[in-house]
């Protein structure tokens, strides 16, 4: 028994029809309608598949898998803006740098005016950061469902994990790797090869590195910068010339860690693109019969049974006969 991509019921048989709900798997109709102008196929009878000496039409995707874009072109352009973002926040960062050198002087004017900048560019990303953020666990999940339509029951975690893993606390250190692994290991191509998993993990690690290079630095930053300020408004000498120092080098790590985010949000550009190939190319893959020399009078091997139907036991035509003899007139054809 397999999953049914209509009812997600574990209850389809190897003749492709699902018990719970009664659907069938093979999809032949839309295309077969397209390339050959048959009638409307409201009964189903297209699934028999493709009739015997015409070549068999485009693959269809099965029923579950998603592959429409909108998700993942309104993704790639907010991951774009988000880049752009963070090279103005790094940007914002250097000439609170150079300020900070010239503060020993007097200019004060000139750090506050640079402070006041890379506040308003940390409101500018917010908005696409925080899109991407809601963007990248809607992408996220709908691969881990088309994953778990092309191999059922080979994940370790629900589906639900994959868009809530992201926004839970500690778990997200490592629970999103292990739904992607999955999903890699689902989505590649049938065959001993492994998934190619070198993006993946450069991916991961790169941006466990720049949230702990963020983290630490934006935190050092603020309370070197309010001891900073403390010592001007009180008069204090002495210390602050060092504080300033400090805060300068903080402020280098912290550009660091901004361009460290834009290289991820680029390996994010590259893995949402590699998955989505991998599950398209997986699920296009056309419907596999039975070896054609088990049945050496049809190229095509088996094809899957269907029910009686009102035009006919049990494989009654009801396009009439558009295939010449291929078919039959009736319960003989085939």
């Amino acid at each position: 028994m397999h999953p049914c991509g209509h009812c997600r019921a574990a209850a389809v048989g190897p003749d492709g029809r699902c018990a719970a709900c009664g659907a069938y798997q093979y999809q032949y109709q839309h295309q077969h309608q397209h390339q050959y102008q048959l009638p409307p196929d409201p009964q189903g009878f297209a699934a028999l598949g493709p009739p015997p000496g015409l070549p068999p039409g485009p693959p269809v995707p099965p029923t579950g898998v998603d592959l429409r874009r909108g998700v993942r072109l309104s993704l790639n352009a907010l991951l774009t803006l988000s880049l752009l973002a963070l090279l103005l926040l790094a940007a914002a960062r250097f000439q609170q740098r150079g300020a900070l050198a010239e503060l020993a002087e007097g200019a004060a004017d000139r750090a506050d005016a640079a402070d006041a900048f890379h506040a308003s560019m940390v409101l500018v990303a917010g908005v696409p950061v925080l899109g991407t953020l809601v963007l990248w666990a809607v992408w996220f999940r709908r691969v881990r469902l088309n994953a778990e339509t092309l191999a059922p029951g080979s994940h370790r975690f629900g589906s639900g994990w994959a868009a809530g893993a992201w926004f839970t606390p500690v778990v997200n250190l490592w629970f999103p790797k292990q739904i992607a692994n999955d999903i890699y290991r689902a989505s590649a191509p049938a065959g001993p090869q492994g998934p190619p998993k070198g993006l993946l993990n450069s991916w991961w690690v790169c941006g466990l590195v720049a949230g702990a290079v963020n983290a630490a630095a934006t935190t050092a930053y603020a309370l070197a910068e309010a001891r900073v300020r403390r010592s001007f408004r009180l008069g204090v000498d002495g210390s602050w010339e060092e504080d300033v120092r400090r805060l300068r080098m903080l402020a280098g790590v912290s550009a660091f860690g901004y361009l460290l985010c834009a290289v991820v949000g680029v390996l994010a550009l590259l893995v949402i693109r590699q998955l989505t190939r991998m599950q398209e190319e997986r699920a296009l893959v056309a419907v596999e019969y039975e070896p054609a020399a088990a049945h050496p009078d049809d190229p095509y091997g088996a094809l899957p049974s269907v029910p009686p139907g009102p035009y006919g036991p049990p494989y009654g035509n009801p396009y009439g006969n558009p295939y010449g003899d291929a078919y039959g007139g009736g319960p003989a054809g085939y």
